[in-house]
């Protein structure tokens, strides 16, 4: 199976151990996995409390820390692309991959990718306190029993002319990252166990509320399109599950 993750920063240094555990035990002794790390930015010193990165990674290229790390703690070959995704090396990074990984803050990247040809992708995007992650299968399947939805019918504001992340623009915390993550690791999940299946169009939708007393309440909706009522009356209205950046 082959898996590449797109970013490595707040949302993506989550994802990354849990997946290779979650590989781990749905082929154990396995050697036929191809797991590659995708990110152009180095480890900073803002990157120290909200991402998963120590003062000794300081100045390295995040997916080569996270490869060296992972690597030796889960006896796995891994890949490190210290670049970032372009138009003029997409062809290279991502082709014919079985399952991508979004963790991106941009939607010129995310527009890159729903321009490939792999199987599934999971895309996820948060704000500060609340997020969702979009799974769907761009190699559609002939038949006619197979019911998704295109991300762009959804968030056609990922087709507009955007830059910035939201870690800068929103101040967000490691809680919703990792929360973020989790999400997208369910997703991950059912793709795994279900591969030759039809999972269709599926967005767990998860948020972090914080009430007076300041505890920190976790609520997610499995299947965000299909229990939309239920969710507004959970998420106080949120019934649009809007998505922008990891």
């Amino acid at each position: 199976m082959r898996i590449t993750v797109i970013g490595c920063g707040g949302t993506g240094g989550y994802v990354v151990p849990n997946l290779l555990r979650l590989m781990r035990e749905a082929y154990p002794g396995s050697n036929q996995m191809y797991i590659t790390f995708v990110d152009g930015d180095v480890v900073s010193n803002e990157n120290i409390v909200r991402q998963n990165f120590c003062l000794a990674d300081l100045g390295r290229y995040k997916s080569m820390v996270l490869a060296d790390r992972y690597a030796v703690a889960f006896g796995m070959p891994l890949t490190a692309i210290t670049s970032y995704l372009t138009e003029q090396n997409r062809h290279k990074i991502v082709s014919g991959e079985d399952l991508i990984i979004a963790c991106v803050d941009n939607n010129e990247t995310r527009r890159l990718l729903l321009a490939g040809s792999y199987s599934w992708i999971c895309d996820v995007g948060n704000e500060l306190n609340y997020g969702q992650v979009f799974t769907h299968k761009l190699a559609l399947p002939t038949s006619t029993a197979y019911n998704y939805t295109d991300i762009r019918d959804i968030h056609p504001e990922i087709m507009e002319e955007k830059k910035g992340g939201c870690a800068r623009n929103t101040g967000q915390s490691f809680m919703i990252n990792y929360m973020a993550s989790m999400a997208t690791l369910i997703m991950v999940k059912d793709i795994i166990h279900l591969y030759e299946g039809d999972l269709g169009t599926k967005m767990p939708y998860f948020e972090l509320l914080f009430n007076t007393t300041g505890h920190i309440s976790k609520r997610m909706c499995v299947d965000y399109p299909r229990y939309a009522k239920q969710a507004k009356k959970i998420y106080g209205g949120k019934e649009d599950g809007k998505q922008k950046s990891a």
